[in-house]
């Protein structure tokens, strides 16, 4: 009976402290509703106006959504994704959390403060109706998937960022040309794959160190020096990627 007894408390406890966990993590789910602030970070809120403005404020991170064997979707506001219009975070947030914004799919503006230093994985994956966003100077890294197939068509991006991750603006159609920012230190694997994009400025001279570079866009517009003596780039015969290789003496191979 003693036995029993113990296990029962045994098992309560572990309960509670594997709940305090998920809870401190951010995995509780918890649905958005108008008017009534929701806690999305240990110091920050999310409050829904009547009007479909999505307000995130408070100090500090959002919680990122860390249970990849949960199902995939938004868990504080799937449940008005069609109603969610504006997405206004005030300065003092400091990181967008990991699929915090997934699949918003009538967000059509984003304001990000001076104050937030990264956008994590998936943050802003689906929002179809977006079309423009501004990356301010504070951000330095933006995540695996961040806009991944997202509608937008103008990216400005901070000076400060140092990496853009894999596919973090794959399938993202309406997307046209980039300008890498000088301090960019690594692009992802298929950091812009199946988008829109066809001309890519690097911001300055050395960018990169002697690398092997894969170019599938036919149409690049790389800066000068952009990549030291030394490195190999694959590219399609004829693309621009091809002429740049040729002009600053770099070894090319062709794209079959």
């Amino acid at each position: 009976m003693k036995l029993k007894k113990v296990t029962k408390l045994g098992l309560g406890i572990c309960a509670f402290a594997l709940a305090s966990t998920l809870f401190v993590k951010g995995n509780v789910k918890a649905d958005i509703t108008e008017g009534v602030p929701l806690k999305v970070g240990k110091h920050v809120k999310a409050t829904l106006s009547k009007t479909g403005v999505l307000t995130i404020s408070g100090k500090g991170e959002m919680w990122e959504d860390v249970d990849d064997t949960a199902e995939y979707y938004n868990k504080w506001f799937n449940n008005k994704k069609s109603d969610i219009y504006k997405i206004v975070i005030k300065d003092g947030v400091t990181s967008i959390g990991r699929r915090a914004f997934y699949q918003l799919e009538s967000v059509q503006s984003v304001s990000i403060p001076k104050s937030v230093k990264s956008i994590e994985a998936h943050a802003f994956r689906m929002t179809k109706a977006l079309r423009k966003v501004k990356i301010p100077n504070s951000v330095k890294n933006i995540g695996v998937q961040a806009f991944y197939e997202s509608g937008i068509a103008k990216c400005t991006f901070g000076k400060n960022v140092r990496e853009i991750d894999n596919f973090a603006f794959a399938h993202c159609n309406n997307l046209r040309s980039v300008s890498i920012p000088s301090n960019v230190k690594e692009v992802g694997q298929g950091a812009f794959l199946e988008s829109g994009v066809s001309k890519v400025k690097i911001g300055r001279k050395d960018a990169f160190p002697v690398v092997k570079a894969t170019i599938y866009s036919k149409k690049v517009l790389i800066g000068e020096n952009a990549f030291a003596e030394g490195s190999v780039l694959k590219a399609y015969k004829g693309s621009s990627a091809d002429e740049y290789a040729k002009l600053n003496d770099l070894y090319i191979r062709y794209i079959k």
